[in-house]
């Protein structure tokens, strides 16, 4: 396989096996967006997500793949490595895995743009895509400085450095370090047809999967020497790594701007209005459950936030959207409306106050197995749909209401008669 790609696109194999690229001239980006959800129905953040795209790029193509449909975006050789024993095996440690196999795959072979499901896009993607670019690049993305990330890390629960992490510091990410060893991600990335860097993005994952050793353990050892900051999230982003090993055997073909500056600009949040005041309880509250997002959702002048081109969510951002959107925890001059395009929020629900506690309670145990707790979020979701479904329905409420009034009096009228006639009789 390695000699065929050899003989075929005139590059190089080094001693780890990694494809460098030959001089080519650029390619446009298709106008194709991909994305992968392991199993539908899909979550109101993924949905919302996905509706971003087709707002801010309505002349792009989206195709969300799954598991039964990834025969239309896959040739034979792709679809014969993804079901084999190795990638199944991999596919077992978590749909995240299964998707790193799938979005190289797809790209390499169509090229396009890639988004995870939990991407949201607050301004088209050509602002990104091509910009600044050199001419040679058939690959665009971005990249992380981990030991950054590592060094803002806090668990709010237990720690009680809040001045150090959120009003010195506050939690937001900078990528102004240039002696930074920066890791790629690969929630977004863009890839030219027949992109060579893709291809060998491609062959180093499938080298990983297909190493009898197993997935985990080979990823473990060609790691090695890596920053532990980033290490440390491994296995979970073991696409990434086979993007380095591409990557760095060919610079000039890629280009990774700062995930800091264009996707997690909305993490630059102090969790508590201190302006304001002190901080209230729910503020502690929210601010371990996905508190960047549960900014977004307060007015523009309480968390004057600043958002990027596109906003990558994190799992507890995820979840606390979720709840957001599932107890209407939002004020419609918030940036959460106009980046979701939100319903307007309940006249008389008050969602500074009874629903963000509810949304931060069930956010705060994302994930939970617990029983008696989801039974509870599902109580007061179905509650909560009954009393928003009256709110977004008036004319029908009204008409419930007058009917219930008519019924009431109908009822009284009835049992006075009959009290009347008691008496008469």
């Amino acid at each position: 396989m390695a000699l065929a790609l050899w003989l075929s696109l005139g590059g190089f194999l080094d001693g780890a096996g990694v494809v460098a690229a030959p001089a080519a001239a650029p390619a446009a980006i298709p106008q194709k967006i991909f994305t992968f959800w392991e199993t539908p129905p899909w979550p109101p953040s993924v949905q919302r997500s996905i509706d971003t795209w087709r707002k801010q790029n309505p002349e792009w193509q989206i195709q969300v793949l799954t598991p039964s449909t990834l025969r239309e975006a896959l040739d034979d050789e792709a679809l014969d490595f993804v079901a084999s024993p190795a990638a199944l095996a991999m596919r077992r440690l978590g749909a995240t895995h299964f998707s790193d196999l799938v979005r190289v795959e797809v790209l390499a072979q169509h090229g396009g743009l890639w988004l995870d499901a939990t991407v949201a896009l607050t301004q088209p993607v050509n602002t990104w895509i091509g910009r600044d670019n050199r001419g040679e690049e058939c690959l665009e993305g971005f990249d992380l400085d981990f030991e950054q990330l590592e060094a803002k890390s806090v668990n709010l629960r237990r720690s009680a450095n809040w001045t150090e992490h959120f009003v010195r510091g506050r939690l937001a990410l900078r990528s102004g370090d240039p002696e930074a060893e920066r890791m790629p991600e690969t929630w977004a990335f863009a890839v030219q047809p027949k992109c060579f860097v893709a291809m060998a993005w491609r062959e180093a994952q499938r080298r990983l999967v297909r190493d009898p050793r197993g997935y985990v353990e080979a990823l473990s050892e060609a790691s090695e020497g890596l920053p532990s900051s980033y290490r440390k999230w491994l296995p979970h982003l073991g696409g990434s790594f086979s993007l380095w090993q591409a990557a760095t055997h060919n610079p000039s073909r890629v280009h990774f701007r700062p995930a800091e500056d264009w996707a997690f600009r909305h993490l630059d949040y102090m969790p508590a209005p201190w302006a304001l005041g002190p901080p209230l309880p729910l503020d502690y509250m929210t601010d371990y459950a996905g508190g960047p997002v549960f900014g977004l959702a307060r007015p523009h002048e309480v968390y004057p936030s600043s958002v990027g081109p596109l906003m990558k969510l994190r799992r507890l951002d995820r979840c606390a959207l979720d709840a957001i959107i599932a107890f209407r925890s939002y004020v419609k001059d918030s940036p959460l409306v106009q980046i979701y395009e939100l319903p307007l929020e309940p006249r008389w629900w008050p969602s500074r106050s009874v629903g963000e506690a509810m949304a931060a309670f069930e956010a705060n145990h994302c994930g939970t197995t617990d029983v008696f707790l989801q039974v509870t979020f599902a109580v007061m979701r179905k509650t909560c749909e009954v009393i928003f479904f009256f709110n977004d329905h008036p004319s029908l409420t009204l008409a419930l209401g007058l009917t219930f009034v008519r019924l009431c009096k109908f009822y009284l009228s009835r049992g006075r008669k009959r009290k009347d006639g008691l008496k008469e009789g």
